[in-house]
């Protein structure tokens, strides 16, 4: 019941979301997740993502970027637009950016590290997270498929093109 009820508002979301840009200058859409326990996960991706459900998992799939959730535990999604570089809420729970093909960023993580891994299992860089937030450069980085592991806490496939 609760997957088609999620699927209904995603497809009510897909239908009638329409992005309002702020005057003040650039903007885009983020994917917002709230969960159960009250934490709420935010994406802001150069590329709008997908989302769909197979196996219990809610998965968000973009040209960027793939990561699942449990889907008992996701309670509501939506997409909305923030004016880049004002919008604070942004950073106010986890927050995962990546933007620029050469960075990503990520706030309010619980996570003591992260990790950055190729597609073969080697470790590219680890870096120490910092109060909650840490940027991990691609730079150096061939193009191709990594995943990016927040230590304790989550993993995602990211595409460096």
């Amino acid at each position: 019941m609760k997957e088609k009820l999620l699927k209904l508002l995603f497809a009510f979301l897909a239908c009638c979301s329409s992005a309002a840009h702020a005057a003040d200058g650039e903007s885009a859409e983020i994917l917002v997740l709230k969960f159960a326990d009250a934490r709420t996960v935010k994406f802001l991706l150069a590329d709008k993502p997908e989302i769909n459900f197979a196996d219990g998992k809610l998965i968000v799939t973009s040209q960027s970027l793939t990561t699942n959730y449990e889907q008992s535990q996701v309670v509501e999604f939506h997409f909305t637009s923030v004016a880049l570089g004002v919008d604070k809420n942004i950073a106010d729970d986890f927050s995962f950016s990546y933007l620029d093909n050469t960075s990503v960023s990520v706030s309010g993580t619980h996570a003591r590290s992260v990790s950055l891994y190729d597609i073969s299992g080697r470790l590219v860089k680890r870096q120490h997270v910092e109060q909650g937030r840490v940027k991990v450069s691609l730079e150096g980085c061939t193009p191709g498929t990594y995943i990016l592991n927040l230590e304790g806490e989550h993993s995602f496939k990211i595409v460096k093109k």
